[in-house]
C-alpha cells in the first residue's frame, strides 16, 4: 500500500490533507493488526500439553496410521508404538482397552499457571465408548516432557482409581 502526496503550493488544505491521509493511514494499520485468526494469543498451536496429549489418544483411536502418534513420542515410546505396528494392537497393549467407537476428553485439572515454563505434564485422559455393546469408561494418564520448545509424550499409565 502506497499513499501519494499531491503537493499544492501555498494553501492550507494541503496540510489538512496530509494530516488526514496520515490519520487514514495510521487507523488502517490498527485494524489491519487487530486481525488475527488465532483465539490463542499468548501460545503457539501445539505448545500446550493438554492438545498434545488428546491428539496423541486421538491419532490412536481414530486414524488409521500411527505415524503421527510416532511423531510426537520420545524415541523410546515410538519404538513401542512401531513394534505393535497397528492401531488396535497399540490400543490393546498401551492402553489395554479396545474401542468401536470412543470419545476423547482431557480430565480438567483445574490447574492455574504458566505452561510454557513447565518441564514435565501429566494429563489426565477420559476415554468414554463402546466396545462390544458395552459402554466403557477408562482414565489413563498421559506423561508428557518438553523437549526444546516442543511437548512429546513419554508413557501411558492407567490410573489407580
Amino acid at each position: 500500500m502506497s499513499v501519494v502526496f499531491i503537493k499544492v503550493k501555498g494553501t492550507k488544505m494541503n496540510v489538512v490533507q496530509r494530516v488526514i491521509g496520515c490519520c487514514a493511514l495510521v487507523l488502517t494499520l490498527l485494524f489491519m493488526s487487530g486481525c488475527d485468526n488465532d483465539s490463542r494469543a499468548f501460545s503457539k498451536v501445539g505448545s500446550d500439553p493438554e492438545e498434545i496429549a488428546i491428539s496423541f489418544v486421538e491419532s490412536i483411536y481414530e486414524s488409521d496410521s500411527l505415524e503421527y502418534a510416532k511423531s510426537i513420542s520420545s524415541p523410546r515410546l515410538a519404538a513401542l508404538i512401531d513394534r505393535y505396528r497397528t492401531n488396535r494392537n497399540v490400543q490393546k497393549n498401551l492402553f489395554y482397552q479396545m474401542y468401536d467407537k470412543v470419545d476423547i476428553q482431557s480430565e480438567g485439572q483445574g490447574r492455574a499457571g504458566r505452561q510454557e515454563f513447565a518441564k514435565q505434564a501429566t494429563i489426565m485422559v477420559l476415554l468414554k465408548g463402546d466396545y462390544n455393546g458395552d459402554t466403557i469408561v477408562q482414565i489413563r494418564k498421559v506423561k508428557l516432557s518438553r523437549e526444546g520448545s516442543n511437548w512429546q509424550v513419554n508413557a501411558v499409565e492407567v490410573s489407580g482409581f
